[in-house]
């Protein structure tokens, strides 16, 4: 089954078998407009156009009579589709509230090696793991608990950047003190969350969904205010209410989606989505940045300043030195820099 996404696609193509364009106007899935962006697949010898990222794995899960249906419609120019004007005079749903727990490393939980495109992907108790081969994943197989320490190690320093609360979601209280953290941390499902005090970490153990509700829902309210995109971080489709749009929860932080379908494609590759919204966080934030001078050294910003991207804010230090420090300690750190 060939697939095409935009440029790189093109170029594996030989004139001799150029790529006809897609027979459907409307994505078989989200039964909106076909985008570019969102690639094709050939089916028996046609090219199938989708909306968003990820609608193509959901196409294909189809069965075969379900699927030529839908190809007979697209050459009759009779496809279902949704492009309607939006009815204004009913109350317009909120958008759906979604959180997903990919494995959010980079590297094989093993060896630390930097993962590629075939990692070997395994769930255990519900938690994602990936490795660089199935020789790791046997290894940790025969040993989780001696890997799973470093793997929330990592998680919890990647993730206390720019965590969003700095009150137990149990209790209410601060989990700082004089400046510094005093709580306690748990790592579920590839995910950080801060406590005030064991027993309120072991009540979120115990029954972890109500939890994650309200923090999701806390997530939504803190960073929708300063969001930077009006399109699908995804799919990079207009944010419209009659698409049913997603807010999506991803290592704590809001991702804003056109559909349901944009999950998926999301799920695939969150790294680079993640930078994404870091790129745009930035664009936003920097004609207007909290500080002039570095948090750490207090020297004077220039044109040369580096950048930090923290969950919705912008840090940025005279180096990398001090940026570095503020990566490797940002609970102290993050007092000295105003919102």
């Amino acid at each position: 089954m060939k697939r095409v996404f935009g440029i790189v696609g093109l170029l594996l193509v030989t004139a001799a078998s150029a790529i006809a364009e897609p027979i459907n106007r409307y994505c078989p899935i989200g039964k909106e407009s076909i985008q570019k962006s969102a690639g094709t697949i050939t089916y028996q010898g046609r090219e199938i156009g989708f909306c968003c990222p990820g609608c193509d794995d959901m196409f294909l899960a189809w069965d075969d009579k379900r699927k030529a249906e839908f190809v007979a419609l697209a050459l009759a120019k009779k496809e279902p589709h949704d492009d309607k004007p939006a009815v204004t005079s009913e109350p317009v749903a909120a958008p759906t509230l979604v959180s997903i727990h990919p494995f959010p490393l980079n590297t094989c939980a093993v060896s630390g090696e930097e993962l590629g495109d075939d990692a070997q992907v395994r769930e255990y108790d519900g938690r994602e793991v990936k490795f660089c081969c199935k020789r790791c994943a046997a290894k940790y197989e025969a040993n989780p608990s001696q890997y799973n320490e470093s793997i929330d190690e990592q998680i919890k320093t990647a993730q206390r950047v720019g965590y969003p609360l700095t009150t137990c979601p149990l209790s209410g209280a601060s989990f700082f003190k004089e400046g510094k953290f005093t709580g306690v941390e748990v790592v579920h499902k590839n995910r950080l969350v801060r406590f005030c005090c064991n027993g309120c970490a072991g009540k979120f153990t115990a029954n972890p969904a109500p939890v994650f509700a309200k923090l999701d829902a806390a997530i939504v309210a803190q960073q929708s205010a300063a969001y930077p995109l009006s399109t699908c971080v995804v799919g990079g489709d207009s944010i419209k209410a009659d698409s049913k749009p997603v807010n999506l929860i991803y290592a704590n932080r809001l991702y804003k989606l056109c559909c349901a379908s944009c999950t998926n494609g999301f799920a695939k590759n969150p790294s680079k989505y993640v930078q994404a919204l870091d790129v745009a966080y930035a664009k936003a934030l920097r004609a207007a940045p909290p500080l002039q001078t570095c948090a750490i050294s207090g020297e004077a910003l220039d044109g040369d300043a580096i950048e930090v991207v923290a969950g919705s804010k912008l840090y940025r230090f005279c180096c990398d030195r001090c940026a570095g420090k503020f990566r490797a300690n940002p609970d102290m750190l993050a007092g000295k820099i105003s919102d």
